[in-house]
C-alpha cells in the first residue's frame, strides 16, 4: 500500500471516525461539533462524514505539534512508506503479545482465521508476528532510534514504568494528567507502577 495516496478524506478517514469517535463528549470537545444531530450526522453516510466532520478532524490535526495514530492489523511492511512521508520526528512503538493470548481472544469473540483449527491459526500468527520482527530489525539498521519493541503484558502489569518508557523513547515528559489517569483507570500502585487488580 503506497500511504503517500491516504489523506483523511478518504474511506479509511471514515472509518476511524466510525471507530474511534463513538463519544459524543470527545466528539464535540475536541472537533468542535455543536449538537447531538451534528454527531449523529457524523455517524451516518460517507458522504457527510467526509464533508464536515473529517475536514474538522484533518484541520485539528495539522494545527497540533504532536500527532499519534495506533494502527491495528498491519505489517511491518508499510511502515517504511509512513517514514518515507514523515522521515523526521517520526516514532514507532511496535506492540507484541504472546500469541496465546491473542488466539484465546480471538476464539473467545468468533475471529478465527481458520475456524476450528487452533493449530493452524497458531502458525499463521506466529509466522506473522516473526515476519513483522524481522522486517522491524531491518527498518531499526536503516532507522536507528525510531522504533521501540513493547510487549502488551509489560504494559498490563507495569502501566506507568511502560508510560515512561513509551513517552522517554519519544522525547517527551509524562504530562501528570496523563500519569492521574492511567493511576486512576488502571489501578496502578503509587509505589511501584504494577497493577494491583485490573
Amino acid at each position: 500500500m503506497n500511504f503517500t495516496k491516504v489523506t483523511l478524506e478518504t474511506d479509511i478517514g471514515y472509518k476511524l471516525l466510525k471507530i474511534n469517535l463513538v463519544n459524543p463528549y470527545l466528539l464535540w470537545k475536541i472537533f468542535g461539533l455543536k449538537t447531538p444531530q451534528e454527531y449523529v450526522r457524523c455517524l451516518g453516510p460517507f458522504q457527510y462524514a467526509s464533508r464536515l466532520c473529517i475536514k474538522k478532524i484533518k484541520n485539528k490535526c495539522e494545527r497540533t505539534h504532536i500527532k499519534a495514530a495506533k494502527i491495528i492489523r498491519t505489517t511491518m511492511g508499510v511502515m517504511e512508506d509512513i517514514l518515507n512521508i514523515h522521515p523526521k520526528n517520526t516514532y514507532i512503538i511496535h506492540q507484541l503479545r504472546d500469541p496465546r493470548g491473542t488466539i484465546v481472544s480471538r476464539s473467545k469473540d468468533n475471529r478465527l482465521l481458520i475456524p476450528g483449527d487452533l493449530r493452524r491459526e497458531a502458525k499463521l500468527l506466529c509466522s506473522k508476528m516473526l515476519d513483522d520482527i524481522r522486517i522491524r530489525r531491518d527498518l531499526e539498521k536503516k532507522y536507528p532510534g525510531v522504533f521501540l519493541e513493547t510487549y502488551y503484558e509489560s504494559l498490563a502489569d507495569a502501566p506507568l514504568h511502560m508510560l515512561n518508557t513509551i513517552y522517554n523513547h519519544t522525547g517527551l515528559v509524562v504530562p501528570s494528567n496523563v500519569e492521574k489517569w492511567i493511576r486512576d483507570n488502571t489501578a496502578a500502585s503509587q509505589d511501584s507502577g504494577d497493577i494491583i487488580h485490573s
